[in-house]
C-alpha cells in the first residue's frame, strides 16, 4: 500500500517510446520512463490502491503505480500505453498485415484479444475450425492463462494455424529442418524443382522472402519464407504454358480420359450433418483439386 500519492504532470512520445513526467507548475521534466522496457500494463487491485482510476506500468527494472482524475483519462492513457507496448516498431510485410487484422479484431482499441474476440474474427474471415480446435490452439500460446493475446501472442497464433504438416516435412527433408542456406536453396530447385537459376539469383530471392515475412537475417531461408516462396502466385503450376494451354490429344471419345471431379465441395464432413463452409473450398484447392461444385442460392441464406 501507498502512504501517499505525489501528484506529477507526464508527457508522452510514441515515436520515441518515452513517458517524461515533472513537478506540477515546473516545465521541466524530471525524468522519464522508457517504454521500450515496458513489460506489461494493467489495472491496480483495490488493495493496493484506493483510487478507482489507478493503472500500472511495469518495466524490466520496476513498476509505477499511476492514477488519472477520470475513467475516461485512464482509458485514453491506456489506449495511447498499448500502441507502444504492442506494437513493433519495425514490422515486416507480412507482419504488417498481421497488425491490420489484429486492429481490427481490436475493435476496443486495448492491444488485447480475448478468445471471443479471436474466435469471431476468424469466423468473420472465413476461417471455419471447430471451437475445441480453436481453444486448443489458443491456449497452446496463452501459456500463462492471462485470458487475452497480445499482438505478440496473435502472431504466434497465426503461425501456428497456418503451418501446413506437408510443407514442414519437404522442408525438413533439404537442411534436417534448420534454415537453409543459399546454395542447398538452388540446389533443391535445380534437383527437386528443375529450375534453372543462378546463386546471385537465389542469394535475391532469399533475401526478398525473408525480408518480406520475418526480417531476419537475409542468408538463409526460415521455414516461414520456405512457404511463402510455395505458396507465391508466381510458383503456381498454372503460371507456365505447358499448363495453360491445351496439348493433349483431344479427339478421343469420353472414357478415354481421367475426368477430375468432385461433389459438395462446400461441406466440411458428411453429407447430411456436415456444415458448408468457404474454407473447405480452400481446403480443396490446397490439396491439389482444380474441379469444385459450386452451388448458388438468390437469397441471403
Amino acid at each position: 500500500k501507498f502512504k501517499t500519492w505525489k501528484q506529477r504532470w507526464f508527457s508522452l512520445n510514441i515515436e520515441e517510446k518515452k513517458m517524461h513526467y515533472g513537478k506540477v507548475g515546473e516545465e521541466k521534466s524530471i525524468a522519464h520512463i522508457d517504454l521500450n522496457l515496458m513489460t506489461d500494463l494493467g489495472l491496480l487491485e483495490s488493495d493496493i490502491s484506493n483510487n478507482q482510476f489507478s493503472f500500472s506500468v511495469t518495466t524490466s527494472s520496476r513498476t509505477y503505480h499511476l492514477y488519472s482524475q477520470s475513467e475516461d483519462d485512464r482509458l485514453e492513457w491506456l489506449r495511447a500505453l498499448c500502441l507502444c507496448l504492442k506494437y513493433p516498431t519495425e514490422l515486416s510485410d507480412k507482419d504488417k498485415e498481421i497488425l491490420e487484422d489484429f486492429k481490427k479484431a481490436d475493435k476496443a482499441e486495448t492491444g488485447r484479444l480475448t478468445f471471443t474476440q479471436i474466435q469471431k474474427w476468424l469466423k468473420d474471415s472465413s476461417v471455419q475450425l471447430t471451437q475445441e480446435s480453436m481453444y486448443e490452439s489458443y491456449k497452446r500460446v496463452d501459456l500463462q492463462k492471462k485470458g487475452f493475446l497480445d499482438f505478440d501472442g496473435f502472431r504466434l497464433l497465426l503461425k501456428n494455424l497456418s503451418t501446413r504438416p506437408e510443407i514442414t516435412m519437404i522442408y525438413d527433408t533439404i537442411n534436417f529442418g534448420k534454415p537453409i542456406s543459399v546454395p542447398q536453396f538452388a540446389n533443391w530447385l535445380k534437383r527437386v524443382q528443375h529450375q534453372a537459376i543462378t546463386i546471385p539469383d537465389v542469394a535475391r530471392l532469399v533475401e526478398s522472402l525473408q525480408e518480406e515475412v520475418e526480417m531476419k537475417p537475409k542468408t538463409e531461408l526460415s521455414q516461414a519464407a520456405f512457404q511463402r516462396y510455395l505458396t507465391l502466385p508466381s510458383n503456381g503450376p498454372l503460371e507456365d504454358s505447358l499448363f495453360t494451354e491445351v496439348y493433349q490429344d483431344m479427339t478421343l471419345p469420353l472414357n478415354n480420359y481421367f475426368v477430375a471431379t468432385s461433389h459438395n465441395s462446400y461441406l466440411e464432413g458428411d453429407q447430411f450433418r456436415g456444415t458448408s463452409s468457404l474454407q473447405a473450398y480452400i481446403n480443396a484447392l490446397l490439396k491439389g483439386c482444380r474441379c469444385i461444385e459450386l452451388d448458388c442460392w438468390d437469397g441471403p441464406d
